[in-house]
């Protein structure tokens, strides 16, 4: 039973029944065979980003290689991610009377729920990983992990009960080797999604030990980690073995369930535990190059390979012309003392070399008549023009990758403004897309996220997050009445006594005046508790004045209402919106000044004009978003 009201969450309780996971494996099989080329391909492009030159094809054919696929996912990198940026959570619409205030406390909670989250991992490294992915591989997963510790505690009558006591949800990258899905002609078609776990023999008996029993030593344990770096001892060793378990939500039935290879059963089979709006606990994956025939993409890269390729192949051939450059030559060694000569190359600044035959070489024109050198022409104007190849090359994979010089830190001198300012909208407008749809899902993730806070966590744990204290509604009611009691007695001490006879009855009229004597208090008022003090007072008032428990739940735990009310996204995402209104705010006000300031006198002086000149404000209005309220 969650606390603070809320319903019990009776899908978790849910236990079906295992079955045959023959199903999935043929399922899963399906999935690797459809996207085994584009596997093999993701492999060797992350070899050539890491210079890998044994494990991808032709990696030793060139023995210098210009890497330019690492400098443009570097670039890109930047350019698509910069950081993820604080939730920014506020309400749709303004609403009227109190409704304002519950959709503005169910923001504020929602808000200072997701940086409590966040601070305890890092999110923006999940996010990077998958938009590595995306741009080497070509797609870019991540997954949501809701994590709730359930403990034995005292129910208060002696009883030991099981309950939640902390929860959490991250963002989770999926390697792009590690994810699976069913076959749909759009994302929202697609049946399945599943993502690889390794477990180890230990995790495994601890999470299906006690439901599985002894059948969970017949689970494979057979997938060696970090296989190509350890030897063959070491394989051997079951520390570095895991057992291969998969976990897949099933959208036409509503489960997740797991399975592990090579083994014939189910592991575990759930009712939706999370119930998320898209039922996936994951977003439409980040995809490089794809259509939308088929949800395979490809990598970017093979969009330029044959220039790439050209280019490394034209930069080892500089360097072997480069290798033989050399200043060289020929010199007659039949003359006396000729031996000396070949020494000559060696001098350093200021040394000069003896001679014997000096006049005879003198009269014979010199050393340069004496040394015949390598005519070297030809090879510089090769290099050269192998140079101004590899320079077109380069121009060529910008062009492709949207990569203008401008967003690489270079300009010409010679350009115009208007043409530096050309490439780099070039540039930015072919990146505008892969950024708008890394805004997208970094803003699904968000509401993903926010989603299970809202349906999953407690009461007093959104109180612990948020510092925000939500009274239920009987301890509001509570609240205002000691308020109205302490109101009651405040009027009753400021009201002055009534003045008393001598026998203790109102004076008689016309009566002399009774000496004052100290009368014993009321029974009523000795019986009066003790007025709080100022801070109780301030705090039964913070109570009555606060949105109640049932109110922010009603909002956060249905998603029809939590979605017309407040929206999630990130200080990112939402920045470039409000610079956007700020830029057509001020240019609106700029040019309504200057409307006003020739129809105001127009229409002072002429008043019979001011129907035109209405109708007049409002077509020029009409231009501008911001002035059509």
């Amino acid at each position: 039973m969650i606390n603070g009201g809320a319903e019990t969450d009776e899908r978790s309780e849910a236990k079906p029944e295992r079955k045959s996971a023959s199903f999935w494996h043929n399922q899963l099989d399906y999935a690797a065979t459809r996207e085994e080329k584009w596997r093999k391909a993701g492999d060797e492009i992350q070899c050539r980003y890491m210079d890998d030159r044994d494990h991808y094809e032709g990696g030793k054919q060139f023995e210098k290689r210009i890497n330019i696929l690492w400098s443009n996912v570097e670039v890109q990198k930047g350019a698509l991610f910069d950081k993820l940026g604080k939730p920014d959570v506020r309400r749709c619409f303004p609403l009227p009377g109190n409704r304002n205030k519950i959709a503005r406390t169910a923001a504020l909670v929602m808000e200072r729920s997701l940086v409590a989250c966040a601070n305890r991992y890092e999110p923006d490294v999940q996010i990077e990983n998958a938009v590595e992915d995306d741009l080497l591989p070509g797609r870019g997963v991540c997954w949501i992990d809701y994590e709730p510790t359930v403990s034995m505690v005292d129910d208060g009558q002696g009883n030991q009960v099981e309950q939640v006591t902390y929860q959490t949800v991250k963002f989770d990258h999926v390697e792009w080797k590690s994810f699976r899905h069913g076959n749909g002609r759009s994302w929202d078609d697609v049946p399945w999604v599943a993502r690889e776990l390794l477990f180890t023999k230990t995790d495994l008996k601890k999470r299906w030990g006690e439901q599985l029993g002894e059948k969970i030593d017949a689970i494979p344990v057979n997938q060696v980690v970090d296989e190509e770096h350890i030897n063959a001892e070491a394989k051997k060793d079951g520390s570095f073995k895991r057992a291969r378990v998969w976990e897949i939500w099933y959208k036409p039935e509503g489960i997740r369930v797991y399975v592990a290879d090579g083994y014939p059963d189910e592991l575990e089979r759930k009712e939706d535990p999370y119930k998320l709006e898209g039922f996936f606990p994951c977003p439409r994956p980040l995809y490089a190059v794809k259509t939308t025939s088929s949800h395979t993409p490809r990598p970017e890269f093979l969009q330029y390979k044959d220039q790439a390729d050209e280019l490394d192949r034209v930069n080892t051939r500089i360097w072997k012309l480069l290798e033989k450059l050399k200043y060289c030559g020929v010199y007659d060694g039949s003359a006396e003392d000729a031996d000396a000569l070949k020494d000559i190359g060696r001098l350093d600044d200021g040394q000069f070399l003896p001679y014997k035959n000096f006049m005879a070489l003198k009269e014979g024109g010199g050393l340069a008549a004496a040394f015949q050198s390598r005519d070297l022409a030809p090879i510089a104007v090769t290099i050269q023009s192998l140079a101004e190849r590899a320079v077109r090359l380069l121009q060529a994979i910008y062009e492709i990758t949207g990569i203008s010089d401008i967003m690489r830190g270079s300009s010409d001198s010679n350009e115009t403004l208007g043409a530096q300012k050309l490439k780099a909208n070039f540039g930015s407008g072919r990146l505008r897309r892969k950024q708008k749809d890394v805004q997208r899902f970094v803003k699904a993730l968000y509401r993903m996220k926010a989603e299970i806070i809202a349906e999953h966590f407690e009461r007093e744990q959104l109180e612990l997050m948020t510092g925000i204290q939500l009274p239920l509604e009987v301890e509001r009611n509570a609240a205002k009445m000691q308020l109205a009691q302490i109101k009651q007695m405040m009027g009753a001490q400021q009201q002055p006594p009534a003045p008393m006879g001598h026998n203790g009855g109102p004076p008689m009229e016309g009566a002399p005046p009774q000496p004052t004597q100290a009368q014993p208090a009321p029974p009523m008022q000795q019986q009066m508790p003790a007025m709080p003090d100022e801070d109780q007072i301030a705090d039964l008032q913070g109570i009555a004045d606060a949105c109640s428990w049932e109110e922010i739940s009603a909002i956060l735990r249905s998603d029809d209402r939590r979605n017309f009310t407040v929206d999630v996204e990130t200080d990112e995402t939402a920045f470039a919106d409000e610079e956007t209104e700020k830029q057509q705010r001020t240019e609106f006000m700029g040019a309504m000044t200057g409307w006003l300031q020739v129809a105001m006198p127009a229409v002072q002086s002429n008043p019979s004009m001011a129907p035109l000149f209405k109708e007049l404000t409002m077509f020029f209005m009409g231009g501008f978003k911001v002035g059509r309220s």
